[in-house]
């Protein structure tokens, strides 16, 4: 397990990061959102490991290309990538 809150800066030191309330993929947790510059909406989950967080972040400071690398590849909430996503932010957000 990953701690939530080194994640979190770990994530936000290579990206603009915000923690939100429920995205109503509870069985993919944690689940990350990447909306990259070219447009494209990756839905990852499993994001719950350093390495995998190691891997995420390299890819985030890449330029988040899409398909995302291998070991993330298999993370991709498939039925939820490529579409649109309104979050809304909790009462009190970390960042």
């Amino acid at each position: 397990m990953t701690d939530h809150d080194e994640q979190v800066d770990a994530i936000s030191a290579v990206a603009r990061a915000r923690v939100v309330g429920c995205v109503n993929e509870c069985a993919y947790s944690n689940v990350v959102i990447v909306r990259s510059g070219h447009g494209q909406t990756v839905w990852l989950g499993g994001i719950d490991n350093p390495a995998v967080t190691s891997a995420l972040c390299e890819w985030l400071s890449a330029g988040a290309s899409y398909p995302p690398p291998q070991v993330l590849q298999s993370r991709l909430i498939a039925h939820r990538t490529g579409e649109p996503c309104e979050i809304r932010l909790p009462s009190t957000s970390r960042r």
